[in-house]
Parts: C-alpha cells; structure tokens; sequence
C-alpha cells in the first residue's frame, strides 16, 4: 500500500465552508522543510512502503515553499510523473519568479471555485478571493502552467455556475472539473446544507454543462431502499490518507476529529507505526467509528424529503456521528 501524508505546514487566510482541516490551528509554529521531509522518509522506512506528501491549507503561505517542493522531490516524495504532481491552491501571494523556480518539479495548478465573484467570495469567507484566482490564473499561464479550475456544485448554483463556467472558457482554462462531492470533519460537517440537489444537477446537465452523477444519489433513495447499500464498502477510516498537523498528532484524512487521532508521532512514533503495520491495537474509537452499518444508518437516520445527491462515502460522513453505539 502506498501511504500518502498530508501536513499542516501552515495556515490559509480563507474560511471555505467544504474545507475538511479544523477551522483553527492549536499551534502556531511552521514545520521546517528538513522536518517535513525527515517525517516522511521515517514513514518510508518504518512501514517499508512508498510515501507521498502533500500540504494542506495554503501552500503558498508557506515561505520556503520551493525549497520544501525541491527537496522532497530529490528524495522522491512526489508522484513519480511530473503531470500528475499538483499545486493546489487560493492564488494567494503567486509570483512567476516562484512559479519559474517550481516549474522544473511542478507544473500543474489546482484552483477552487464555488462561483463567480460575489459567490465565491462568500462561500470561502473572504473579500477578493475571486479576484485573486483570476489573477493567479493569468500568472499560471504566462509561466506556461497547466491550469485547472475546479468547480465546486451547491445547492441552488446552477445560474452562477453557468457564468463561471464561460468565463473559464473565456480565460482559456486548460481544464475545468465540476464536483459535488465533500469530504468533512469537525465543525466543517455543517456544509453539507450546501449539497446540490437532484433537482440543480438535472439543471446543470440541461444546460450542456459536464457535470456527473456517477455514484450519486437524492438521499431519499437511500432511506427508500437502504438494500442498495447492505454490501456497499466506503473507506470509513482511511488509513492510506494521513494528515499530520503541527502538534503532531496523526490522524485518518477524511476524518479528522480528537477523538480518531490515531497517535502522536513525536510522543510515539513507534506504538503509531505499529498501529499502521497492523501490529497493535487502534484505540476503542476507531474500532467503533469502523463498526458503523451503512444499511442499518440509512434506515434510521436517512431523511426521507431530502433531495441533497450524495455518494455512499457521503451518506456515512453525514450521520455517522449521530450513530448511537
């Protein structure tokens, strides 16, 4: 298996509503590049598997961002193919100088977007998000970047989107990728009032925009008929994602909560790499987090009038908590 580590190496001055990492850090000191890539390697070695590393929350505030994409690169902590290495990121503080130093290692940029100015810049929760993205764009492309725009679905979006859609074209966007899907944790799992409906995908694909349903459903279908998922397997825990922040503490990425850290790799790193080589026990709340029945969760907790589309992974992301053991 291949494990992937994801660190808290700094901060992002947005609020997304989607975002999955805690709205505030309880430390405030950056990780050095020495130190990431350090962590790393260990991971390597220790569980005598490939490691891959990424940064969450916003690279670009990072200041020795290029240092640390250099370095990791040398010791192959990156995807061995440089078009599948990505910079995903808000355009904060994009530079060509940074952009002309990265290109031999990375030459891919990842924005997200949730609509056209007034929308995107309240859905990330800050003035001139929008603006900022635009610009960045047009940086990404005079340094000859890849540029992607991702564009995230919510519910009731579908004229705005429209309009973000033909602008991107306008912008001469290399790609654009429509998502509806939202991975959450901790105080963040109030976004999913934003999921699109069946009703705002059935609008967008009416409107020729490429958008997919693919494993999606208007969750009272579930309710409906929870028999479609007594055999449905979701990655409840997944122990291939890690993130790491910066007191430490490690925990599964699609669910980061206190009580799922599954170690501290500075306070024990070694009963934490036992744990992840299945040779020690996982604490009591990961075994019961893993215990969790989609079928029986769909019958008891699925809202039968909701049309919000949701994916299996999504269904037990949204109520999983309100299960009781």
């Amino acid at each position: 298996m291949e494990r992937r580590i994801y660190f808290e190496a700094t901060n992002c001055r947005n609020q997304c509503f989607h975002c999955y990492c805690p709205s505030l850090s309880s430390a405030r000191e950056m990780m050095t590049p020495r130190q990431i890539v350090e962590i790393a390697k260990d991971f390597r070695e220790s569980l005598e598997e490939p490691v891959r590393i990424g940064i969450l929350r916003e690279p670009m505030l990072y200041p020795e961002l290029a240092s640390l994409v250099k370095m990791a690169h040398f010791e192959g902590l990156f995807e061995p193919n440089r078009e599948d290495r990505l910079l995903y990121t808000n355009g904060e503080a994009f530079s060509l100088e940074f952009l002309k130093e990265i290109a031999p290692v990375i030459n891919r940029v990842v924005f997200t977007l949730f609509g056209t100015e007034m929308m995107h810049d309240a859905l990330a929760g800050r003035m001139g998000a929008y603006r900022r993205i635009e610009r960045a764009t047009s940086l990404a492309h005079q340094a000859d970047f890849h540029v992607t725009w991702r564009i995230v679905i919510t519910k009731g979006s579908e004229g705005d989107l429209a309009k973000l859609y033909d602008r991107a074209k306008a912008l001469k966007v290399d790609q654009i990728d429509f998502s509806a899907h939202f991975y959450l944790s901790g105080m963040m799992r109030n976004a999913y009032e934003n999921i699109p409906t069946s009703a705002t995908m059935e609008k967008l694909q009416e409107m020729g925009l490429p958008v997919s349903t693919e494993g999606m459903r208007p969750e009272w279908e579930y309710a409906k008929n929870p028999d479609m998922l007594r055999e449905t397997a979701i990655p409840k825990l997944n122990f291939s994602r890690l993130y790491l922040d910066r007191n430490m503490g490690v925990y599964p990425l699609n669910q980061i909560e206190p009580d799922l850290c599954i170690g501290n790799y500075q306070e024990g790193k070694e009963l934490l790499f036992d744990r992840l080589k299945g040779q020690a026990n996982f604490p009591e709340s990961i075994r019961r987090a893993n215990q969790i029945s989609l079928y029986v969760l769909a019958e008891r907790f699925a809202n039968v009038y909701s049309k919000q589309m949701l994916t299996p992974q999504m269904l037990f992301e949204k109520y999983y908590r309100k299960f009781e053991f």
